[in-house]
């Protein structure tokens, strides 16, 4: 399977490799930004340009960032990915908004749901506590994809 396939395979990893190519348009035009003479007047209209393109390469980035907080990995490979979206997640602001928090909050519960259906590994050995948390994100999960009975 090629490497575009591969990336393309699932919704997580799709969007990520958007948010990856996005990511290197955005370097690109900073880069080019970076190399105007700021005190010739075009110049100084094309930074302009370039900054808003900047912004709309920011607004993408962060609604597939939410997106992919959203998703449920079904491999490791995209397990991983949203772990480095929860760990970016984290590192983008102090005071998270509502809507972030909730994202991140639903990220992190999948992600612990999939790892604790994943890893063979007896729950409760690791503690009521786990256990009981495992079998909540276990149920969130399944509610919240429709999975209603048991």
């Amino acid at each position: 399977m090629s490497a575009v396939k591969a990336a393309t395979a699932s919704p997580i990893l799709a969007m990520h490799a958007r948010y990856e190519a996005a990511w290197q348009e955005y370097n690109l035009t900073d880069l080019a930004d970076t190399k105007l003479d700021k005190t010739d007047p075009a110049d100084d209209l094309l930074g302009f340009k370039y900054q808003t393109a900047e912004t709309a390469n920011n607004a993408e980035t962060d609604a597939l960032r939410q997106a992919i907080l959203y998703q449920i990995p079904t491999t490791w490979p995209e397990a991983m990915v949203l772990l480095f979206h929860i760990h970016i997640a984290f590192d983008l602001t102090d005071k998270p908004t509502k809507e972030e928090r909730a994202a991140t909050h639903t990220a992190l519960d999948t992600l612990l749901d999939f790892m604790c259906c994943e890893v063979d590994q007896d729950h409760e050995a690791l503690g009521k506590h786990f256990q009981t948390s495992a079998n909540i994100v276990f149920d969130k999960r399944r509610y919240r994809t429709g999975i209603v009975e048991a």
